[in-house]
């Protein structure tokens, strides 16, 4: 039987497609190897490929996603996006204001300043 012929028959084109889908099933490191490498199934590149260096090399992506993730993870905590987040967060502050201070800031707060009806603001 030949492959190449313009129709092949049904079952030969089954048993190639039942074959690569059971490939792709029983090595999936396999199968995510050759589609970064665009290397087609059962080609001379493909059985010539290390399954210990395909899966070095799925470990380093592994490795290198959760690090990624755990950066970004960090650095959105730091960063303030307006209606978004974690806003109960507790600020803190680097000195604790002794009641003096604390007098002194709100003493000098200009409520003229404030749009609206002073009667309106509630606070």
């Amino acid at each position: 039987m030949n492959l190449l012929q313009s129709n092949p028959s049904s079952q030969v084109i089954s048993d190639i497609r039942r074959s690569i889908k059971r490939w792709n099933v029983l090595y999936p490191l396999d199968k995510w190897y050759r589609d970064k490498y665009n290397i087609q199934y059962n080609s001379i590149q493909h059985r010539q490929l290390d399954v210990i260096n395909i899966r070095v090399e799925f470990e380093e992506h592994v490795l290198y996603v959760e690090s990624m993730r755990e950066l970004s993870r960090e650095s959105n905590k730091a960063k303030y996006k307006p209606g978004y987040g974690d806003w109960l967060v507790k600020q803190t502050m680097q000195e604790d204001l002794s009641q003096e201070e604390v007098e002194y800031i709100y003493d000098k707060i200009d409520i003229s300043k404030l749009e609206g009806d002073p009667d309106e603001i509630k606070i």
